[in-house]
């Protein structure tokens, strides 16, 4: 799939995705906006849960995607064993 031609824009902007494969925080940070919102939970999302989202948006035209929450590839690390392993279901 090509990318988008934006005509206020000068040369092509790819189709994009996110996902996160962890919600929340286990720490209570006086400063934080999110603590009245989580309340020191944290949550990791199953791995196939996150590849199954990604799978969807780049077979509906995503050509890149975003991993919104900090720990995402170490959760992969961790839990897939390799990054590899994951990332390798993206590759031809």
């Amino acid at each position: 799939m090509e990318s988008m031609r934006i005509s206020s824009f000068r040369g092509w902007l790819p189709i994009v995705g996110s996902t996160e494969a962890s919600r929340g925080c286990k720490h209570l940070c006086r400063h934080c906006p999110i603590v009245p919102v989580y309340k020191g939970v944290f949550r990791i999302v199953s791995p196939d849960v996150v590849l199954e989202d990604v799978r969807r948006q780049v077979a509906t035209g995503a050509q890149h995607i975003t991993f919104g929450d900090r720990i995402s590839l170490t959760v992969f690390a961790t839990q897939w064993n390799s990054r590899r392993r994951f990332i390798g279901n993206f590759l031809p």
